[in-house]
């Protein structure tokens, strides 16, 4: 591909805290038009891989969009009072799980879903230790329970199906390849 799309038209079709819908129209560079193509956006995410001597630390819940339950890295998205996106991975480390990271490195920043949104990832790796309470207070849609994983069985949960997200693989990967 040459060139990229040109935007015609834009038009927000749903507009809520949690989520943007945006219908656009396009020309492609072979002239093609595509009338009705949307986007969503939402808030940046942040993964946090941590790690906890030879076992890493994950929390299991349900997730409504692929309707399981399923291992994940704690995370979730940057809120506008984070100062940065690590400090948004340590929040939400610690509010999801109690540990609290010795260290954090950033592992990379990537798309969420590119082909349909803007929204990044920003991935992180922390050497933790347990030394805070699960904070009462975190969001009532999160029904969590945190489980470590000996570093030697990570690669079951993936090739299970009992880790179900991208982002979190990807994760998982970059990250064993800096613990090993």
């Amino acid at each position: 591909m040459k060139e990229p799309w040109q935007k015609i038209s834009t038009e927000v079709v749903f507009d809520t805290r949690w989520l943007r819908v945006h219908k656009n129209s396009y020309s492609l560079p072979n002239r093609e038009q595509i009338p009705d193509y949307y986007i969503w956006e939402g808030s940046d995410a942040v993964l946090c891989v941590c790690c906890v001597d030879d076992q890493l630390v994950f929390v299991r819940q349900y997730r409504p969009g692929i309707e399981k339950i399923t291992l994940c890295h704690p995370g979730g998205r940057i809120e506008s009072s984070d100062a940065s996106a690590m400090k948004g991975a340590v929040r939400e480390l610690v509010e999801e799980t109690g540990y609290v990271p010795k260290s954090v490195v950033p592992m990379g920043v990537f798309g969420q879903v590119p082909a349909i949104s803007p929204n990044r990832v920003h991935l992180f790796l922390a050497e933790c230790e347990k030394t805070a309470a699960v904070n009462p207070n975190r969001d009532k849609s999160e029904e969590i329970k945190v489980k470590l994983v000996p570093l030697g069985k990570v690669g079951e949960l993936i090739e299970s199906g009992v880790m179900d997200c991208v982002a979190c693989v990807a994760a998982t990967y970059l990250a064993l390849a800096k613990i090993k």
